[in-house]
């Protein structure tokens, strides 16, 4: 019993520890509301993906607030479709930039996808020759 009791107690500091650590490399304090349902490190597209259970106005309000907390200077939305439908959102803290998407999936739910890149590493063309 002894041993069991042991082996719970160190479960349950290892699961902690692994919760801890993907919440540290986050860039950002995760609105309360959301879920994340799939997450990505290969660094080719969108961090993290999921959803948060409250209408896009207020999913916006809650990531814009999140963001501030964390230190991300507001640069950019840009609407995508209908009234309230789709919107992408970037952030700028120090050499990286954050983008955020947000789209309604219905009236009471709202979905998101985030990513960073940093802005030193892109190659941004100028010169409008298209290379």
């Amino acid at each position: 019993m002894k041993y069991f009791v042991c082996f719970l107690f160190v479960g349950f500091i290892c699961a902690e520890v692994n919760a801890s650590a993907s919440v540290a490399a986050r860039p950002f304090i995760m609105p309360i509301a959301a879920k994340v349902a799939e997450t990505s490190k290969d660094g080719k597209g969108w961090q993290e993906q999921g959803a948060i259970t409250v209408p896009f106005v207020q999913a916006e309000a809650s990531f814009r607030s999140s963001m501030n907390q964390s230190g991300w200077a507001f640069l950019h939305k840009v609407p995508l479709g209908g009234r309230n439908a789709r919107a992408l959102y970037t952030w700028r803290k120090g050499a990286n930039e954050l983008t955020l998407m947000l789209w309604r999936i219905n009236v009471n739910k709202t979905g998101f996808s985030w990513g960073i890149a940093n802005s030193k590493e892109r190659k941004i063309d100028t010169t409008g020759s298209g290379r």
